[in-house]
């Protein structure tokens, strides 16, 4: 489909180089009942909305494309959607679910295609219209089978609501048909309807995540034991290079420790400066007291994945590069048990 749509658009606009009026018509004609009968009606309104712009004379072709547009809305609405995700429409309000399926773009998959890739970011929550697809999770070399996905199923919720990468991968088993709701159509919606967002995320965090299939796998992807030693930190971003710091020093709060990795709490009013921190080298500085003499512990690594926690809290998990080693684990487990 998407391929035919190019095609289309580049005729249209040479059609409109040429101030070929009546076939630049006919093709935007063409264009919003193709996205109509996809289900892509945001896109449908717009190539509506583009024939009075071309040709404002045009009424009767006007009023046919918007008469097929609202029958086509009806028909999704009524039969489709409701049958598929009926929570959406229990729990947002007839508008709210209105608009929010009206925003849903459409795309398809052909088998064996990588829709979310684990390590990755994804700003994209998919709705499964038609065919399976499996969920893979890596490790160490393997690839597991933790989860498959049908018509009906939701999936991306668990980074298209937080700034965190793809727990594991995603990919077709066949030829799907997806719904899907980009973060530029979210915030126009939000825009209408200021808490459709937190709704939304209330409703997908109905069912089981891809998180979830991992613990009851026990496939958490820090499987080194973790030691929680609770103190204040300092952390600076790095540049890649020389591994120089890049800003001042930010203040966090360390939660817990593992061989290959650290995971901190930081206050930031800045959702998107911290969105950015995945996949950036940052320097830690951990001050301890080891047999009674003060020692500040320098460590790097890279963000691995940020989770917002509310309020302005986020957890950020960073993989260390290199990781402790085995004495510097035993002497920071030891001074986690003295503090309990």
């Amino acid at each position: 489909m998407e391929a035919n749509l190019a095609k289309q658009k580049a005729l249209l606009k040479q059609y409109i180089s040429n101030h070929e009026v009546d076939k630049a018509v006919t093709v935007l004609c063409r264009m919003a009942v193709r996205c109509a009968q996809q289900g892509n009606f945001d896109q449908a309104d717009s190539y509506r909305d583009l024939l009075y712009e071309v040709d404002n004379s045009a009424l009767v072709a006007i009023m046919k494309v918007n008469e097929f547009i609202e029958l086509e809305k009806r028909r999704f609405r009524n039969t489709n959607f409701k049958h598929s995700w009926p929570d959406f429409f229990k729990k947002l309000s007839a508008e709210e679910a209105k608009a929010f399926f009206y925003a849903l773009q459409t795309v398809e998959f052909q088998d064996d295609f990588t829709i979310l890739k684990q390590g990755k970011p994804n700003e994209r929550l998919y709705l499964v219209d038609s065919g399976q697809l499996k969920v893979i999770f890596k490790s160490r070399g393997q690839e597991v089978l933790i989860h498959q996905l049908a018509r009906g199923n939701i999936f991306g919720e668990d980074t298209f609501f937080s700034v965190n990468v793809c727990t594991a991968s995603v990919i077709s088993l066949s030829t799907v048909h997806l719904k899907y709701l980009d973060q530029h159509h979210l915030r126009r919606l939000e825009e209408n309807f200021p808490v459709i967002a937190d709704s939304l995320a209330h409703i997908c965090s109905g069912g089981r995540r891809i998180y979830d299939y991992l613990k009851a796998k026990e496939l958490d992807r820090r499987t080194a034991k973790r030691i929680h030693l609770k103190r204040k930190i300092a952390v600076q971003l790095l540049t890649a290079e020389s591994r120089h710091p890049m800003q001042r020093t930010l203040q966090a709060d360390l939660w817990d420790v593992s061989k290959h990795g650290l995971c901190f709490h930081m206050e930031s009013k800045n959702r998107e400066f911290v969105r950015r921190l995945i996949g950036r080298s940052m320097g830690v500085r951990i001050k301890l007291e080891v047999d009674g003499r003060p020692k500040v512990a320098a460590v790097t690594g890279m963000v691995q994945g940020v989770q917002n926690q509310g309020r302005k809290n986020f957890s950020i998990h960073m993989k260390l590069n290199p990781p402790f080693s085995h004495a510097a684990m035993a002497t920071i487990e030891r001074i986690a048990a003295m503090r309990k």
